[in-house]
């Protein structure tokens, strides 16, 4: 039997109010595989940002943790790749947004209020997100976003050529982002804008 692919939604995020899910340590164990154990060692080793209190995780810091872990387990210290595990949460982030099963409550045009345009959260959270499926690490230690992985190759000219003069690292954010999602097992956001008004 075959699994039912959810539908893509075309959502302008920075339309809605939006909050996030907060997932404790031991949920975050269970989607990354990064134990709780492990998670106070990489904070205390700066890898992972500190705490007040019981620590609390949003959807982009379980994506970096995610993204930490797979690189981790591949030979990449984390430490090494934290600037790309952050690029790269939030990319994810933004793709399992477009999975109607990562809302609380799947936003509707209709109930979209025209004068409230909170475009704070979103430049809050997604500073350097791209709406394009690759991130690409070059051997060179750049990092870039490529909608296509044959166009971004193809444009490595001579001058580049360290880009390509070593191993580089393609991160597929859709596809992370559909797994965070069903791994996750609850919505990562809650759309908390109002009913629209009935006249």
């Amino acid at each position: 039997m075959t699994k039912r692919i959810p539908p893509v939604l075309e959502i302008d995020l920075t339309r809605f109010r939006l909050a996030w899910v907060l997932f404790t340590p031991a949920q975050v164990s269970e989607i990354t595989g990064l134990s709780p154990v492990m998670q106070g060692d990489w904070r205390r080793r700066d890898i992972l940002p500190k705490h007040g209190g019981h620590a609390r995780f949003n959807a982009i810091e379980i994506a970096e943790i995610w993204l930490l872990k797979m690189l981790s387990d591949r030979g990449v210290g984390p430490q090494h790749c934290k600037h790309l595990a952050r690029r790269g949460a939030e990319g994810v982030v933004l793709a399992a947004l477009q999975n109607p099963e990562a809302w609380s409550q799947v936003p509707r045009k209709e109930s979209i209020p025209r004068r409230r345009m909170n475009k704070g959260w979103f430049n809050k959270y997604f500073r350097e997100a791209s709406t394009a499926r690759f991130l690409v690490w070059w051997s060179d230690g750049s990092i870039e976003w490529a909608g296509n992985l044959s166009a971004a190759f193809t444009k490595v000219s001579s001058a580049d050529e360290a880009k390509v003069d070593g191993p580089l690292i393609v991160l597929d954010t859709r596809t992370i982002g559909r797994r965070l999602v069903e791994k996750a097992g609850l919505p990562l956001v809650h759309n908390q804008t109002g009913r629209p008004r009935r006249d």
